[in-house]
C-alpha cells in the first residue's frame, strides 16, 4: 500500500474494497477474501525495487486490525519459527496464501498454457484478472506477437508496464518473462528494457554515462599505474584505441577475487584476476570465438543457478574493436559501436530485470553503478574498499 495513503485509501479505490468498507463492524469470511485479494493484488503491481512484498505483511496485517477492531493479525500473517523444542512453523496467514497462490498460479500458467484458451493464459493473469483491464490484455496479446514496427510496440511496451511488472514479480525464473516477449529478440529490444530502467529509476534517467566516464577513465588508468598494477594489458596499453576500454579491462584488477561455491559444488574455488577481466569484458577475434565464450558464459550463469544475466563481448582486437555486444541468451543479441553503451545497457538490464551478475564479477558492477548512477542500496566489502581507495583519486582528476 502506498505510505501516504493507507489501507483505507486503497479499499475506497475498488469496489470489492468499498464492499469491504460497509462491514467494518465485523468482517465475515467473503469480506476477508476480498480484503486480502485488494491487498495482494496491489502490492504485485508497486514497482519498487525496495519493496519486498512478503516484508510487508506483517505491517499490512496490523494496518487491518486498526482499520477493523475485530480481526486478529494472526488470522493475516504468523511468521515462520521454531518453537523450543526444535519444530518448523512455516508462514502462514490470509495474506501469505493470497501471495503464494497467486505465484504458484501465474508460473503455472506462464510454462503450461491452455490449449482452449491459451492467450489468456499468456497474458499471465491467472487468478488475477482483476489486476488488468481489458485493454491491458489486448496491449499483452499484441506485444507477444513477432512486429518489427517499433514505434508500435513501444506504445504497447509503455501500455502494459504495469502487468509485466507483476509477471515479472511472479515469474519463477526472469527467463520465463523474457522468453515470453519476442520484441526483445529484435535489434530495439534494449531500448524497451532501458525504458523499463528509466521508469524505475527517473531520478538518473537523464546521468550520461559517456560524460561520467570520462574523467573515470583516466583516473582509473592513473590509479591502476600508482598501484603498480602489472597484467597483459598493461603491458601492450598502447594498442589500445580506446581508453575507455582500456579502463573497464583495468577494473576487475582492483578487487579481491572472491572464494565461490558453484551449485552442487562441495569445494570452493578462486579466479585469478585476469580470469575475471575475461568474464566481465572479453575481447575476442572472430564470430566463431565469440560464439563459443557466449555458451561457455551461459554453461557458467547455469552453474551459478542463474537463469539469466546481460554480460558484455568485444569483438576485434584492443586496436580496432568492430562491435560490442551485450547478451541475454542465445537469441537475444544487441550490437552497439562502443564500449560505454554497452556498459550503460548492461547495468540498465541488470536493474529493469533485478538480475543478479555472476558472483565473481559481482562487486565490480555494483562499483560501476555506485560511481555512475547510485541506484542499489547495498555495497559488499569489496566494493567498499575499492570506492573508498578511488574516490580520492578520481576527485584529483
Amino acid at each position: 500500500m502506498h505510505p501516504k495513503n493507507g489501507l483505507e485509501h486503497l479499499l475506497k479505490s475498488s469496489n470489492d474494497g468499498k464492499i469491504v468498507l460497509l462491514k467494518k463492524d465485523g468482517l465475515d469470511n467473503s469480506s476477508r477474501s476480498k480484503l486480502v485479494r485488494v491487498i495482494i493484488d496491489h502490492l504485485m503491481t508497486v514497482n519498487d525495487p525496495s519493496i519486498k512484498i512478503p516484508d510487508l505483511f506483517r505491517p499490512v496485517a496490523e494496518e487491518i486490525v486498526r482499520l477493523f477492531p475485530g480481526e486478529r493479525i494472526e488470522s493475516y500473517y504468523i511468521p515462520y519459527c521454531k518453537t523450543d523444542q526444535g519444530k518448523k512453523r512455516p508462514t502462514r496467514g490470509k495474506l501469505y496464501a493470497r501471495y503464494a497462490n497467486c505465484k504458484r498460479a501465474l508460473v503455472l500458467a506462464q510454462v503450461q498454457p491452455s490449449q482452449e484458451d491459451s492467450s489468456e493464459y499468456n497474458v499471465g493473469i491467472g487468478p488475477m484478472n482483476v489486476m488488468a483491464s481489458d485493454s491491458e490484455k489486448e496491449c499483452y496479446k499484441e506485444l507477444q506477437q513477432p512486429s518489427d514496427d517499433f514505434e508500435r510496440i513501444f506504445q504497447l511496451w509503455q501500455h502494459t508496464r504495469r502487468l509485466r511488472t507483476m509477471n515479472l514479480k511472479l515469474a519463477s525464473s526472469p527467463l520465463i518473462y523474457v522468453s515470453a516477449l519476442p520484441c526483445l529478440t529484435k535489434s530495439f529490444g534494449y531500448r524497451l528494457l532501458v525504458d523499463d530502467f528509466n521508469e524505475k529509476y527517473p531520478h538518473v534517467k537523464d546521468i550520461s554515462i559517456h560524460k561520467a566516464w570520462q574523467k573515470m577513465s583516466v583516473a582509473l588508468i592513473e590509479f591502476a599505474k600508482s598501484k603498480n598494477i602489472q597484467t597483459r594489458d598493461m603491458q601492450y596499453a598502447s594498442e589500445f584505441a580506446d581508453k575507455n576500454l582500456f579502463s573497464l579491462r583495468l577494473l576487475p584488477w582492483f578487487f579481491k577475487p572472491s572464494t565461490n561455491r558453484g551449485k552442487g559444488m562441495k569445494k570452493c574455488y578462486k579466479l585469478s584476476r585476469q580470469e575475471m577481466t575475461e568474464k566481465f569484458l572479453p575481447i575476442v577475434s572472430t564470430t566463431r570465438e565469440m560464439e563459443a565464450r557466449i555458451k561457455i558464459t551461459i554453461d557458467n550463469l547455469k552453474f551459478f543457478d542463474l537463469s539469466i544475466a546481460p554480460f558484455m563481448i568485444a569483438l576485434g582486437e584492443p586496436s580496432k574493436v568492430t562491435n560490442y555486444f551485450v547478451v541475454l541468451n542465445n537469441d537475444i543479441k544487441y550490437q552497439f559501436g562502443d564500449c560505454l553503451s554497452a556498459l550503460e545497457v548492461t547495468l540498465k538490464i541488470m536493474h529493469a530485470l533485478d538480475l543478479s551478475p555472476p558472483p565473481e564479477i559481482k562487486d565490480i558492477w555494483e562499483a560501476i553503478d555506485h560511481l555512475v548512477y547510485k541506484v542499489s542500496s547495498s555495497m559488499r566489502p569489496g566494493t567498499s574498499v575499492f570506492l573508498s581507495e578511488f574516490c580520492p583519486k578520481l576527485r584529483n582528476c
